[in-house]
């Protein structure tokens, strides 16, 4: 049974990935992200739906496949063919398509692995749910790095095209930038809180999920960061590089979770995807390097860890539970930028691109 589901979910989710990406090339930033907001919406509540109905890894097969397949249906009913332009040659397009089809399928694999195996090895197929609502917290961090690579694609590939280097180097640095500030603070949160957390969405025996989340939270920043790199190297036409790092990572994690799983259970799992995600992000970053000459900015990458590190701290000495998670998340957050305005990190300029960026998902939504 689990493997219709996943038939499906392939199916729908390489069409949905093709239509998703046309948008995107004709700069339709909207519809786009739209398409990323359906799937996670529909994924969240079908697959909260699935495991609290006690239906285990086919309730949460089924609610990937409806997001995907509801994401698919809306990309669809907007597609225009657009003409007026000269078709790229077949073997070109299959040169560069086809290994970025199989590193989206590679990366896929790489995601579903641990809840695989633990299915397999589980004893209690209660565990199946509640690793399964720790995937389904830390999976919010899919939203952010599917519509950062969505707009990173077509403006690295433009300066990448007019040989711009330093615009090339300035959007990666930048995009890099935007991607911590807004991933390590998230997962510092959800790690820290990861008990009450789950207590809180599902019921109080779904916290026995609590130390798997809190390494979930950092292999899912780590896997969305490569994901983010991923597309950084497509778009300079490297598009094989990124297939063999995440072939490397699905072995890697493929080893792991056969290893860990039977020895540690879920927190084997969640372990075995950090260590995977970290390997493929280091590998990806290296590999970005190489390739435009551009990294992660040092200096703000410390800020941004200090700030962070100070809400760790508070989180760990305050003790909420249930509703009071909310009004501390809004503490937490706000102290963060707080301190990351006192250290000089939050600039004028970052305002600014926050409302460009508004004002063009807007405005590209109505097209």
């Amino acid at each position: 049974m689990p493997l219709r589901f996943l038939g499906v979910l392939v199916f729908a989710r390489s069409y949905e990935v093709l239509y998703g990406h046309f948008f995107t090339g004709y700069r339709q930033f909207g519809r786009a992200a739209t398409m990323v907001l359906i799937n996670s919406a529909f994924r969240f509540v079908c697959v909260l739906a699935g495991v609290a109905l006690g239906f285990g890894v086919v309730g949460a097969l089924s609610g990937y496949a409806v997001g995907s397949v509801a994401s698919l249906v809306y990309g669809v009913a907007l597609f225009r063919p657009v003409g007026g332009r000269r078709a790229t040659p077949l073997p070109q397009l299959l040169r560069f398509g086809v290994p970025i089809i199989c590193f989206s399928l590679f990366f896929q694999l790489m995601l579903a692995l641990d809840i695989l195996f633990v299915k397999s090895f589980a004893s209690d197929q209660a565990v199946v749910g509640y690793y399964t609502s720790a995937r389904i917290i830390a999976t919010a961090f899919a939203v952010v790095a599917i519509a950062f690579s969505a707009t990173l694609l077509p403006s690295v590939s433009a300066s990448d095209a007019h040989r711009d280097e330093v615009q090339t180097r300035a959007y990666i640095t930048t995009s890099l930038r935007y991607v911590l500030m807004l991933f390590v603070p998230a997962a510092v949160v959800v790690a820290s809180t990861s008990h009450p957390l789950l207590s809180l969405l599902f019921r109080p025996e779904y916290a026995r999920a609590g130390n798997a989340l809190s390494l979930l939270a950092f292999a899912w920043l780590f896997l969305q960061g490569f994901y983010i790199l991923g597309a950084i190297i497509n778009a300079s036409g490297h598009s094989r590089t990124p297939l063999l790092i995440s072939g490397v990572g699905v072995l890697i994690a493929g080893v792991l979770d056969w290893f860990m799983v039977r020895r540690y259970g879920m927190e084997g799992a969640a372990l075995a995807t950090l260590i995977s995600g970290a390997t493929c992000f280091v590998v990806g970053l290296y590999s970005v390097h190489r390739i435009y000459g551009a990294s992660i900015d040092f200096m703000s990458t410390g800020r941004i860890i200090a700030a962070s590190g100070a809400i760790l701290l508070v989180s760990c000495l305050v003790s909420i539970s249930g509703v009071g998670l909310l009004p501390l998340y809004v503490v937490l957050f706000s102290g963060y930028l707080v301190i990351l305005l006192a250290l000089g990190e939050i600039t004028p300029k970052d305002w600014t691109l926050v409302r460009e960026l508004v004002a063009s998902f807007l405005g590209s939504g109505k097209m």
